[in-house]
């Protein structure tokens, strides 16, 4: 498939699950407002409940909220004319890997050295996996 197929295929498929979101978290952002200023009823489980609710449609309004950002980001890609090209080798990304994910922004296999580099202990590592913890203990013996 061409780039530019590729792209006229894309692009409302980008808009339609952008329209989607949009609508996911307006209904989340609603749903935080109403409850903001409720009146505790019941008893101390029911209000961890509804904190735990809260919490859940906080955490989901995050996630649609940063879909919708890159969502956007492979909007203005497109009308840069840079749309399907790695950020990382500016090599072209497989149309099966957009098709997959369409806002995607790296190839394959700079995806996969970014993945190992953060299992590694490159930038993005877990600051509390077991190795730095085994070190921090250590560490604090001293």
């Amino acid at each position: 498939m061409k780039r530019d197929e590729l792209i006229a295929k894309m692009r409302p498929i980008l808009v339609k699950r952008k329209e989607v979101l949009r609508r996911r978290l307006n209904g989340e952002l609603t749903h935080l407002n109403n409850n903001w200023d409720r009146d505790e009823v019941g008893d101390e489980s029911d209000g961890a409940v509804g904190a735990q609710d809260d919490e859940i449609h906080s955490l989901l309004a995050q996630s649609e909220s940063e879909e919708i950002q890159r969502i956007n980001a492979a909007l203005e890609n497109m009308e840069r004319g840079e749309y399907g090209l790695c950020e990382e080798c500016r090599q072209p990304i497989a149309a099966a890997r957009l098709e997959a994910l369409p806002y995607t922004t790296t190839c394959i296999n700079c995806q996969r050295t970014s993945e190992a580099n953060r299992t590694r202990g490159g930038l993005g590592a877990d600051p509390y996996s077991p190795d730095d913890r085994e070190e921090s203990t250590a560490d604090a013996a001293d």
